[in-house]
């Protein structure tokens, strides 16, 4: 490992709707200006998943912003553990505001990077926000309605609806922070089946898989979820916007190994690249759900993801 690689990123703040937000810095070592990242980490995650991910962006040549959205890790928010997709647009914007300000940064290559339910926000981000000249959505959940419906039986989907519409109702006169708070994998969120935990990779600290085990991996994570967040959720469709891209460069970069990926099925995907315009990529790679979390998977998505990127900034 060179000293580079063994460096801690730079923890900075940034304003977001009035709220403080936390993010690490992954910078070159001259001040530049640079080609720069944005990146979103996936549902409740933090930003001390994708250490890996900064750090090997940086080496390839890249300055890195890796956030934590409100209410969730290092950042501030009243509400802990809200998933509202349209307030994690908006936290993204505005770290591609402050980062863009920042003299290292050349705000003519300045790109974002989603991982997870972020592969869906970043989709949303690089739709409305013309600063961003290419987009790179990683295992994207790319149609909240249809995510939420596909990972359960149609009477578990009958019953969630329900049981939103009463928690809506209950909520008439009270704040967002009286709402109810589940488990951010249990049945009334994602579900993950017994099935699926028992295939889960087994924990290596020296090639840590931050997705699947992240209690041993990210200090400030909180395995709790406000339930409105699946409210949010199911109105939230990138789908929709996603051929605003064009003709700014889309990759999205897809698990096609191992079992069934059902929390990134990729025929949602396939879909939303078909309303994409030129120029784009999809990439399948041969990992399960967990498999680009960890290497040799971790490895080779970045690598595919430095490729692209350095094909449109750097070429």
């Amino acid at each position: 490992m060179t000293s580079m690689q063994a460096e801690a990123p730079q923890e900075v703040t940034y304003w977001s709707a009035g709220v403080e937000c936390a993010a690490d810095l992954y910078l070159q070592n001259n001040r530049g200006p640079h080609p720069s990242l944005v990146i979103g980490h996936g549902w409740n995650q933090t930003k001390e998943g994708l250490r890996n991910e900064g750090r090997a962006l940086r080496d390839a040549g890249y300055n890195v912003m890796i956030i934590d959205y409100r209410g969730f890790g290092k950042s501030d928010g009243d509400v802990r553990g809200q998933i509202f997709p349209r307030c994690q647009v908006e936290d993204l914007r505005n770290a591609i505001t402050y980062f863009g300000r920042r003299n290292e940064v050349d705000t003519n290559r300045l790109g974002i990077y989603g991982v997870s339910f972020a592969g869906g926000l970043a989709l949303q981000v690089a739709a409305f926000d013309l600063r961003v000249k290419i987009c790179i959505a990683q295992s994207p959940i790319v149609n909240g309605r249809r995510w939420m419906k596909e990972l359960r039986n149609s009477r578990e989907y009958h019953d969630l609806l329900h049981d939103l519409q009463r928690n809506f109702e209950d909520s008439y006169g009270r704040t967002s922070s009286q709402w109810k708070r589940v488990k951010s994998n249990g049945p009334e969120t994602v579900p993950v089946p017994q099935s699926v935990r028992d295939n889960f990779p087994p924990f290596d600290p020296k090639n840590p898989n931050s997705c699947a085990y992240p209690l041993e991996t990210q200090d400030t994570y909180d395995p709790q979820i406000s339930f409105e967040s699946v409210l949010h959720v199911l109105d939230f469709n990138p789908s929709d916007v996603i051929d605003m891209i064009a003709p700014r460069p889309l990759l999205i970069i897809g698990n096609g190994g191992g079992p069934y990926d059902f929390m990134h099925p990729p025929e949602p995907i396939q879909d939303a690249y078909a309303k994409a315009g030129e120029p784009k990529e999809l990439i399948f790679l041969p990992y399960d759900a967990f498999g680009l979390y960890q290497e040799p998977g971790r490895r080779a998505c970045v690598s595919a993801a430095i490729a692209f990127y350095d094909k449109y900034l750097k070429g």
